[in-house]
């Protein structure tokens, strides 16, 4: 599947999307490390990945998590939870162990490093539409500034020297939406959603094509036939 032979690591894979990313790639046939927080989250991933253990906080153990990868995805994000009671997003918050500056910053420049260090050769980031808009909905929630620090994760990844594909998906539909016809766009001028299916298929088709290296853009789709051509795609950007 990948241009870089080798061993695919996976991170966050078990949210919904990094969990769609290991799926595909073990049913391709690529060689595929899930890195999870505990052995037991992972217990529902298929047969054929193998499991690396390790929290993104941890540089150490993340470095030992992808030795021998060629390529990173980077599935991770912090996650709000709901208040006793609460009504809406004003009654969010996050763990005080699963902050964005934590989840969406610091473990993300750990595994970014980790990568650079273990001589990984492409690391695709699932970021978020929206992340250059500081008054966003999303960075009020829990007075977390999410996008903000996805943002500052961004930077860390461009400016790393690795190659690079940034995918910034707009609202994440579920699995029960049919693939519709995918748009890239730059500048945070696009809105809408697009499903964890065909997100994980953009960035499976980023680790192969040299059409998305280093390269930064929105995702969203609209009614039309599935896209397929990856490469037709990525050169738009």
């Amino acid at each position: 599947m990948s241009e870089h032979q080798g061993v695919v690591v996976v991170a966050g894979a078990t949210g919904q999307t990094g969990k769609l990313c290991v799926e595909k790639l073990v049913d391709s046939g690529t060689p595929t490390r899930a890195l999870v927080r505990s052995r037991e989250k992972a217990a529902d991933l298929p047969a054929g990945v193998e499991i690396a253990v390790a929290d993104t906080a941890d540089r150490q153990a993340v470095r030992h998590a992808l030795e021998g990868a060629t390529a990173l995805i980077i599935a991770t994000s912090a996650r709000p939870l709901m208040r006793e009671g609460g009504r809406g997003p004003q009654d969010m918050y996050y763990p005080e162990d699963g902050t964005p500056e934590k989840v969406d910053y610091q473990g993300q420049v750990n595994l970014i490093e980790a990568a650079k260090e273990a001589g990984v050769k492409k690391v695709v980031l699932i970021s978020s539409i929206g992340v250059t808009n500081p008054d966003h909905m999303l960075n009020k929630i829990g007075n977390g500034r999410i996008l903000d620090w996805k943002l500052k994760s961004e930077d860390h990844l461009r400016a790393s020297g690795l190659d690079y594909t940034i995918v910034r998906p707009g609202h994440l539909e579920g699995q029960n939406h049919p693939p519709r016809t995918l748009v890239v766009g730059t500048g945070d001028t696009l809105q809408g959603a697009v499903s964890r299916e065909q997100v994980a298929d953009v960035c499976l088709a980023a680790l192969r094509s040299p059409a998305a290296r280093n390269k930064t853009f929105e995702l969203v789709s609209v009614d039309g036939p599935a896209t397929t051509d990856y490469d037709a795609l990525f050169a738009q950007v």
